[in-house]
């Protein structure tokens, strides 16, 4: 599951939480969630000359019937933001709008599915253990279908573990500049034959093998989702992982959400 990205240095030390709502990495959206208050505070951070559109939408993804903020700098430097009257929708466009009443057709716009409520940051996790060892899954140079959703399986054989151990933490990890198109993922607990290691295949394909089939909906060794960041389970809490509970195999399933069909 690891993400090495680039963000506004000061809007990353200031907000808990961020996400890549597009898929060229120019579109970023930071958030704290305030429990106590019942609020969230939002930022956004995009890569564009004109106005910037964030929104919330019901259930559609789309403009039309969504709550909506539009806002811009002019050409004398004077902000401006028109408001509107959980699926977030984002649009930018490199020109500013002609006045506060019309606007240019964005440019760019696409939706986002984002957890704002139950994300936790690096400052709630407890300590790592001191002799904590890494194990990465992660898939080899997936080729996407031309098709606005997508489910890859990938299956990876887990090092052995001699002693009983436990999992403490799951990161996702995201090659750079897909962070747009990656929207959750579920490692599963298989019990396969030793030919199934490195097979990979489009989860819904009729190539599919019958056994991968079959491990979709076991057991759950781990799993991220837009928005979540890494997860941690709680002090002197973890998943067994070798001894009597060996897990010899995983099906790491992705689901890649691709609205504007890129293959």
């Amino acid at each position: 599951f690891a993400c090495s990205l680039a963000y506004a240095v000061s809007l990353d030390d200031t907000y808990k939480h961020r996400v890549t709502m597009d898929e060229e990495g120019k579109y970023i959206m930071h958030w704290t969630m305030d429990e106590n208050e019942k609020t969230i505070d939002v930022a956004v951070s995009v890569q564009t000359t004109g106005w910037v559109g964030f929104g919330i939408s019901p259930y559609t993804g789309r403009m039309p019937g969504s709550d909506i903020v539009m806002a811009w700098v002019d050409s004398q430097g004077k902000a401006s933001l028109q408001r509107g009257t959980s699926r977030l929708i984002w649009a930018y466009h490199s020109q500013d709008p002609v006045d506060s009443q019309t606007f240019i057709m964005h440019e760019r716009q696409g939706s986002r599915s984002v957890n704002l409520f139950t994300a936790f940051s690096a400052s709630d996790f407890p300590p790592l253990p001191s002799d904590v060892q890494s194990i990465d899954v992660i898939n080899n140079k997936v080729g996407l279908p031309n098709r606005d959703t997508v489910y890859w399986c990938s299956v990876f054989k887990m090092p052995k573990v001699e002693k009983s151990a436990h999992i403490v933490m799951m990161e996702p990890i995201i090659e750079k500049g897909h962070e747009g198109l990656v929207h959750h993922m579920l490692a599963y607990d298989c019990e396969l034959e030793e030919d199934y290691h490195a097979v990979s295949h489009d989860c819904d394909s009729e190539n599919m093998p019958i056994a991968l089939q079959g491990c979709r909906g076991a057991a759950i060794v781990g799993g991220w989702a837009v928005g979540a960041g890494n997860q941690s389970y709680p002090a002197h809490v973890g998943l067994p992982l070798g001894g009597t509970s060996d897990t010899k195999y995983v099906l790491l399933e992705v689901h890649y959400d691709n609205p504007q069909m890129l293959s």
